[in-house]
C-alpha cells in the first residue's frame, strides 16, 4: 500500500514538474509576444479597425503630466473612419484660461465637404472647404489624433516607421499600459501607451510638439451628428482661403532696423568655414545670391518644431544640423539671416503671427527672414526651412507682399531657386498677419535682442500674449509699411 501510495506521489510530482515547466514555457513566449513592440502596435491598429465611429475625450498638455505639467486644453470629439481621406467629426475644444487669457472655447465641425468653426470666445463661425478655412482650424487639427485614429490602418504609418522599441509597461491611474517608442521616417517622435487589456490606445506624447494627449475615454459611438445650429448673434463667414489684410502705406517712422556685422572675426569665420564667398560667386543678383544662401542653409538638417539642442550660435547649430540634430523656424531663420548679413546682404529676422496668436494653442507663428536687396532697392521674403524666395513677374517680394498673391492666387507666382516648390502651406500663410522684427540683427557669435517693431493690419490692437502664456510687450507699434520696410541702416 505504502508502496503504491509513493508511486502515486512521484507521478504527481512528476506531472506537476512538467505543468511547471509547461507554464514557463508558455509564460517566456507569452513574454516574447507581449513586448515586440510591432506586435502591440499591431494589435491596437486591429482593435482600432473594428470601430467604425469613436467617441472620446482627451486632455492636452505642453510637457508630461505625470512631471507637473498643467492641461492646456480638453478635447471631447466624435468622429468616423474614412479611409484614405480626413475623418468626419464633431468637435468641442476648451482652452484652458492662463494668467494672460480667458478660457476660450471652440466647435468644430466636418460632414466630409464644409468644415465648421464655431468660435465661442469671438462670437463667429467661419465655414469653408477644409483647405479654405482659417488656420486656428487647422491647427486645432494636429492637436487631435483625427488619423491615428480612424484611418484605415490607424497605426500602419507607426509600425513601418525604421525606429520602434519597447520601453516598459507601466500604469496610466488604473490601467496598465504597455509603451512604444517610435521614430517615423520623417523624423517624428512618438511615444504611445497602448492599454493591455483592450489594446486600446492610452495616451500619446509627440516629441516634435511637446503635446501629450492623455486620453480619459475612448468608446464606439453610434452615431456622430456634425450638424452645429449657429448661435444667434454670431457672424457667418464664408472662407475662401486667406483672408485680406490691409496695412496703411504711409505713417510716422520707426527707428532704423541695423543689420551687419559687429564681430567682424566670427563674420569672417562663418564666411570662411563654410566657403559662403565661394557659394555665391557666380550670381550677378543680390536676389540670386540670396536664394542661393537659402538654399544651401535649407540643406544643413531636417525640420523639428523642437529643437533637439538649445543653441543660438550660428556655427554650433549648423555643426549639430550637420551631425544630425534637428532644428525648428527660428533657427532656420536665425541662420540664413546671420549668413547673408556675413556676406554683405543686409537681412533681418521676421515672426509672423496668425491673427488668434494670443489663444491659439500651437501653430500660431512661423519665423523667417527678410533680405533687402540693394540692387532692387526692396526687401525679399526668405523662408529656409522651406527654401522659399519668392518672385511675381521678376519682381522680389517682401512678406505682405507674399501674403498678397498667395491670397489673389496669382499664377506666375514663382517661389524658389530652381522652381521645385510651386506652393506654400496654407497654415504659415495665415501667419502672415502680424510681423514682428527685430530692431538690430548684427552677426555675432552670441546674438542679443534689443527691441522689435511690431507691423500690425489697420484698425487692429496688436496681440499681448503669445498662445496663451507668454506676454508681448515693449514692441514699437506700426500700421505703415512705409516705416516697416524702410532701407535698413548698415553696419560693416
Amino acid at each position: 500500500m505504502q508502496s503504491r501510495t509513493r508511486g502515486i506521489a512521484r507521478l504527481l510530482a512528476i506531472g506537476l514538474l512538467a505543468h511547471a515547466v509547461l507554464a514557463a514555457q508558455a509564460e517566456s513566449i507569452r513574454g516574447i509576444g507581449e513586448t515586440d513592440p510591432r506586435a502591440i502596435l499591431q494589435r491596437c491598429d486591429a482593435a482600432l479597425r473594428k470601430v467604425e465611429r469613436i467617441d472620446y475625450l482627451a486632455r492636452c498638455y505642453f510637457g508630461d503630466p505625470d512631471r507637473g505639467a498643467p492641461p492646456a486644453a480638453e478635447v471631447k470629439v466624435c468622429q468616423w473612419r474614412r479611409p484614405g481621406r480626413t475623418p468626419g467629426f464633431l468637435a468641442e475644444q476648451t482652452n484652458f484660461p492662463t494668467d494672460l487669457v480667458p478660457e476660450t472655447r471652440k466647435t468644430i465641425s466636418y460632414n466630409g465637404r464644409t468644415l465648421e468653426v464655431v468660435d465661442h470666445h469671438r462670437h463667429t463661425v467661419h465655414e469653408g472647404r477644409l483647405t479654405d478655412v482659417a488656420a486656428s482650424a487647422t491647427s486645432f487639427l494636429s492637436v487631435l489624433m483625427m488619423r491615428d485614429l480612424t484611418s484605415g490602418s490607424p497605426m500602419d504609418e507607426a509600425i513601418r516607421s525604421p525606429h520602434v522599441s519597447y520601453a516598459g509597461r507601466t500604469r496610466i491611474g488604473t490601467d496598465e499600459c504597455d509603451v512604444i517608442d517610435i521614430v517615423t521616417r520623417d523624423g517624428q517622435e512618438l511615444r504611445w501607451w497602448i492599454r493591455v487589456t483592450d489594446s486600446m490606445p492610452r495616451r500619446r506624447y509627440d516629441r516634435n510638439s511637446n503635446i501629450t494627449h492623455d486620453i480619459l475615454s475612448l468608446q464606439a459611438a453610434e452615431k456622430c451628428d456634425t450638424e452645429v445650429a449657429t448661435p444667434e448673434g454670431y457672424t457667418r463667414v464664408r472662407d475662401r482661403g486667406l483672408r485680406e489684410v490691409r496695412y496703411t502705406d504711409d505713417g510716422p517712422p520707426l527707428p532704423a532696423f541695423v543689420c551687419g556685422v559687429e564681430d567682424r572675426a566670427f563674420a569672417r569665420k562663418l564666411r570662411n568655414t563654410y566657403k559662403l564667398d565661394e557659394l555665391i560667386s557666380d550670381a550677378t543678383t543680390d536676389l540670386e545670391r540670396v536664394r542661393l544662401i537659402c538654399d544651401w542653409v535649407h540643406s544643413l538638417w531636417q525640420h523639428s518644431n523642437t529643437p533637439t539642442k538649445s543653441l543660438t550660435n550660428v556655427i554650433d547649430i549648423i555643426e549639430a544640423g550637420r551631425k544630425g540634430e534637428r532644428f525648428s523656424c527660428s533657427e532656420y531663420a536665425g541662420v540664413v539671416a546671420a549668413c547673408l548679413n556675413a556676406v554683405g546682404i543686409s537681412a533681418r529676422e521676421v515672426i509672423m503671427m496668425h491673427p488668434e496668436v494670443d489663444t491659439m494653442l500651437i501653430g500660431s507663428s512661423h519665423v523667417v527672414a527678410e533680405a533687402y536687396l540693394r540692387d532692387a532697392g526692396a526687401w525679399v521674403f526668405v523662408d529656409a526651412q522651406k527654401n522659399v524666395v519668392p518672385t511675381l513677374d521678376d519682381k522680389p517680394l517682401n512678406t505682405v507682399e507674399f501674403q498678397r498673391a498667395l491670397q489673389r492666387r496669382e499664377p506666375v507666382l514663382d517661389f524658389s531657386i530652381d522652381g521645385e516648390i510651386d506652393a506654400y502651406p496654407l497654415e504659415l500663410s495665415e501667419s502672415m498677419y502680424f510681423l514682428r522684427a527685430r530692431l538690430e540683427s548684427l552677426v555675432l557669435a552670441n546674438p542679443r535682442f534689443t527691441g522689435a517693431a511690431m507691423l500690425v493690419p489697420d484698425g487692429t490692437q496688436a496681440p499681448t500674449a503669445f498662445q496663451r502664456v507668454a506676454p508681448i510687450q515693449g514692441d514699437l507699434v506700426t500700421t505703415s509699411l512705409k516705416a516697416f520696410y524702410a532701407p535698413p541702416e548698415v553696419r560693416r
